[in-house]
């Protein structure tokens, strides 16, 4: 039979390429793709040994072999190396070879690559496959080591593709150069910059297999899973809260979304020992955080002073003092476009026998246990257990959009056994009523704050004192005269200073001062 053989010292692909896309013997689309992207590089050493045509075999040194970029493909500068190929199929063996990914739609400017290992090609039915079984691919601050099969399946469509990578370690900050821009949006590559400050990644490894047509497979029509345990990292998740740092976890890409999972660090001095968060879909980016931790109330204090919840309870944490020990369970939904919603709040803060003090009012409380629930829009204390110069009580207190009265900004309450002269102490306008007064009796205090009004004067907060005074006696002439067992109901109302505004004090049907 006819035999066929090939022998030259140096051959430039480039020309030859372009004849033959003018021609008939390419598929349009390869022709079309050939005349875009205007293939070049060098073959030297051609030895294709005689042969019949259906055993030809042989190898090649390639040099400088690339192609510009068309629409949303890649691009690529000066592949080179040792090619043996025969009429199935070909091996390229690259040995540290630099070259450069020219990728404008996904990655910006080219990307230096370094490449060492052996890429395949073969038929693969009507189409052909490319692939490796091991490649080394280094770039700036990332390494990784690859397996894949790339199919073309020539019908014009997007290739398949099952790889699998794994990752040497690399500061967090290196993967900002690396996000895909027509997967991830510009305001989920700009909160991914601002959020990664520091820290290393380790362990990554990558997976996925399917479609290209149906990436990032939303439709569940294919796989993708990238994910790297994270190492004393930095996190600035929002521009209104304080960074989470020393933070460790994994971190999940799932092709439309990103999750972190059993994140722990901390936030300013508050440990968080449990954390998660997720963005669903790049397309319409909502950050989704979950965050339990705790410490010192007083810890805690601290960190919602230089956060959101700060501003609209400002009076209120400012006067504050808190100390002992805390939990808290946070979650935040927060847009990363503002067009997307508003941000929300919400959590629950946990004391256990802490110490409160409210500077506004030198009033203290020991004792104080149970569950605060909050949102970013005012939180609730519901009839907690606290005790009030060594007297055990209830304390409600309700702020912001809790208030039951909607012309009041807060409203405290405490219930609690208490001798009158634990409460005429501070009122010294009712001062001349403690000789007269003996006993304990159950007491309904109350301080309400009213709303600030536009163009109108501070209002004062107004004291509130109820008592059926059951366990007082009262020494007065009569007809005021009581006995411990016998009701009296008293109601007292003054202004928080009293020479603020009137003082009303009534006693039954008795007296009215």
């Amino acid at each position: 039979g006819e035999a066929f053989g090939v022998e030259a010292a140096r051959i430039d692909v480039g020309p030859l390429l372009a004849l033959v896309a003018l021609s008939d013997r390419l598929p349009s689309g390869l022709a079309a793709w050939v005349a875009e992207a205007r293939p070049q590089g060098t073959v030297s050493d051609l030895d294709i040994p005689l042969a019949a045509r259906d055993a030809l075999a042989g190898k090649a040194t390639l040099a400088g072999v690339g192609f510009a970029p068309v629409g949303r493909r890649p691009g690529l500068k000066d592949l080179g190396g040792l090619v043996q190929f025969d009429l199935d199929g070909g091996a390229l063996t690259l040995d540290g070879v630099d070259v450069a990914l020219d990728w404008p739609t996904e990655f910006g400017p080219p990307l230096p690559l370094t490449l060492d290992g052996e890429l395949a090609a073969w038929r693969d039915g009507d189409g052909w496959s490319i692939g490796t079984s091991g490649l080394d691919v280094g770039a700036d601050g990332i390494a990784l080591h690859t397996r894949f099969a790339l199919g073309v399946q020539g019908d014009g469509t997007r290739p398949t593709l099952d790889l699998a990578a794994d990752l040497a370690a690399f500061d967090v900050v290196a993967a900002k150069r690396y996000w895909l821009k027509t997967t991830v949006p510009p305001q989920v590559q700009q909160w991914l910059n601002d959020a990664l400050v520091a820290g290393t990644a380790r362990n990554g490894r990558v997976a996925m297999g399917g479609d290209l047509d149906h990436w990032p497979f939303r439709d569940g029509r294919g796989r993708f899973d990238a994910r790297v345990q994270l190492d004393g990292v930095t996190l600035a998740f929002n521009e209104d809260w304080p960074a989470a740092t020393a933070l460790s976890g994994e971190a999940v890409f799932d092709g439309p979304g990103l999750r972190l999972e059993g994140l722990k660090g901390k936030v300013l001095d508050t440990a968080v020992t449990d954390a998660s968060g997720r963005i669903e879909d790049f397309k319409v980016a909502w950050l989704d955080l979950e965050l339990r931790g705790g410490g010192d109330a007083g810890d805690l204090r601290t960190l919602v002073l230089q956060s959101p919840l700060y501003a609209p309870n400002r009076p209120h944490l400012d006067a504050l003092a808190i100390s002992g020990p805390a939990a808290v369970d946070l979650r935040l939904r927060i847009p990363l476009k503002r067009e997307f919603g508003e941000r929300e709040v919400e959590g629950t803060l946990s004391l256990d026998n802490a110490s409160v003090r409210d500077a506004r009012w030198d009033i203290a409380f020991e004792g104080f246990s149970g569950s605060v629930p909050f949102t970013d829009r005012g939180f609730i204390v519901d009839a907690l257990p606290v005790r009030y110069r060594d007297t055990p009580g209830a304390l409600s207190l309700r702020v912001g959009d809790t208030v039951r009265d909607a012309a009041h900004v807060a409203e405290f309450q405490l219930e609690s056994e208490l001798a009158p002269g634990q409460l005429l102490a501070r009122t010294p306008e009712l001062a001349w009523l403690d000789p007269w007064l003996e006993g304990r009796s159950l007491w309904d205090v109350r301080v309400d704050v009213p709303k600030a009004r536009p163009e109108a004067p501070p209002a004062p907060a107004r004291l509130s004192l109820r008592s059926n005074l059951v366990g007082t006696r009262l020494g007065l002439p009569a007809p005021l005269r009581k006995s411990a067992a016998t009701p009296l109901p008293l109601r007292l109302d003054l202004p928080l200073p009293a020479s603020d505004g009137v003082l009303d004090l009534r006693l039954g049907q008795l007296m009215r001062l």
